[in-house]
């Protein structure tokens, strides 16, 4: 007998519908699950110094305006300080070997990998169309 935890039953009624965005990586079998559900894959492999100045850039503005699609009554401090932390971990699981076994253990997929603001802004003029 499997018994399933209610966020399971969630995520699992999330990867069967037909339109979703999941970000994140979140626990290793439920990230692996979501990437053989999806059609597309956007993997946004900025530099490490560009998204340490974005999140510290977040959170300077913040200060003053709260950032777009920043969620009512969430710390923006406590936030940045998560994607420091975030971000000091990441290099062992988001790195060249990820990037490199998305395409070649997803064939089938439409892989988008972005690099930089500018490929970030041209992907975004494209979806947006």
């Amino acid at each position: 007998m499997i018994l399933l935890l209610p966020s399971a039953i969630k995520h699992n009624t999330i990867l069967s519908s037909n339109n979703r965005i999941l970000d994140g990586l979140g626990p290793i079998n439920a990230f692996i699950e979501r990437l053989k559900a999806a059609d597309t894959l956007i993997y946004l492999n900025l530099s490490y110094p560009l998204s340490y100045w974005l999140v510290t850039k977040r959170l300077l503005k913040g200060g003053f305006v709260k950032p777009e699609g920043w969620p009512d009554g969430c710390s923006i401090i406590k936030g940045s300080i998560a994607s420091y932390k975030a971000l000091r971990m990441s290099p062992k699981f988001w790195n060249n070997d990820f990037e490199a076994r998305l395409t070649t253990e997803y064939p089938d997929k439409s892989v988008h990998i972005i690099r930089s603001l500018v490929e970030l802004n041209k992907f975004l003029q494209c979806v947006r169309k």
